[in-house]
């Protein structure tokens, strides 16, 4: 064997090996961005899961927040005897909603945490009252623009009735979506009425 042939294997022998390091590595290379695509999957599932817990315990709060002012007396009675005082303070004490309306069961405006305008006020979307109407349970709706703010902002209710079970209207509030960014989801909030 001369010395050429020799060379030729040997180079030969260099560029198998370089060749099989270069697909190593290639597949080390590929290893590591599964597994870092896993890592961060597995990240952004455990943030999906935390932000449906604070979704979920923001609501139960809502719905026991709605629950204890259906069951006072000035609410119940739809605010015939005036608005219940909570109206006055209840932007400032809850800023995690938008607003706090009482509503009676033909959609008028019985009172409200922010001024409304002079007049009778009649509830902007309708949908969640029937809805309320029909079910006779807590309702979170939809996304819309709220008829008071022009800000986007979910309703949430729970109906108020008489002695007898009648419908006799909702006590709500709605929540501006815009400051939901501190829970995932829910942390404070100021915005306006669905």
């Amino acid at each position: 064997m001369n010395t050429a042939s020799a060379l030729r294997g040997l180079r030969l022998a260099f560029a198998a090996m370089a060749l099989i390091a270069a697909v190593l590595l290639a597949l080390h290379v590929r290893q590591e961005a599964a597994e870092r695509e896993a890592a961060l999957a597995a990240q952004l599932a455990v943030a999906a899961e935390a932000a449906a817990a604070g979704v979920t315990q923001f609501l139960r709060r809502t719905e026991d927040l709605l629950n204890s002012l259906a069951a006072r007396p000035a609410v119940a009675a739809l605010g015939q005897g005036g608005c219940d005082p909570v109206f006055e303070t209840f932007s400032v004490q809850n800023p995690d909603y938008a607003n706090l309306l009482l509503v009676d069961g033909g959609g008028w405006i019985r009172c409200s945490a922010r001024r409304l305008g002079a007049g009778p006020v009649r509830l902007g979307p309708l949908y969640i009252l029937e809805r309320a109407r029909e079910e006779r349970r807590f309702i979170v709706g939809r996304p819309e623009i709220g008829f008071i703010s022009g800000r986007w902002v979910f309703p949430v209710v729970v109906p108020l009735a008489d002695a007898a079970g009648r419908f006799r209207g909702i006590v709500g509030v709605s929540v501006d979506l815009e400051r939901l960014g501190a829970l995932g989801g829910l942390g404070a909030g100021t915005g306006e009425a669905a």
